[in-house]
């Protein structure tokens, strides 16, 4: 059965997570790097080997009324993203960067995004 983000959220922070107000949404990917080789035993086909798993995030999110986001780039950070079942994705991660959305013609309240990455597998609790 689909799950839905409607009542999803997130919770950051370095050291601690601690929730994230106003967030628009959140992304997540999961990645596996096998390993490929070609050697005398694969009969001149490419063989793949069990790789690393590693993980990245962006959470876009409105700013607080001083144009605050949570995190800095450059961060090391605890991460908690939370679906409507209460279940969530979780791990430690670095902030590589906070990109900020100033719409002066719309006069649309602050948004930023921020990217995160982490090595080894996200965790889902």
């Amino acid at each position: 059965m689909p799950v839905s983000g409607q009542d999803g959220s997130v919770k950051m922070g370095v050291g601690t997570a601690a929730t994230v107000a106003d967030v628009r949404k959140f992304t997540l990917n999961k990645t596996h790097g096998s390993v490929a080789y070609n050697s005398s035993s694969t009969a001149g086909q490419t063989a793949r080997l069990k790789g690393n798993k590693d993980w990245t995030a962006t959470v876009s999110i409105y700013t607080d009324a001083d144009g605050v986001v949570p995190v800095e780039e450059g961060d090391y950070v605890a991460v908690e993203l939370y679906t409507t079942t209460g279940d969530y994705y979780g791990g430690n991660a670095w902030v590589d960067g906070v990109s900020f959305e100033i719409d002066i013609e719309g006069a649309n309240v602050i948004a930023a995004e921020i990217a995160l990455s982490a090595n080894g597998a996200v965790a889902k609790t």
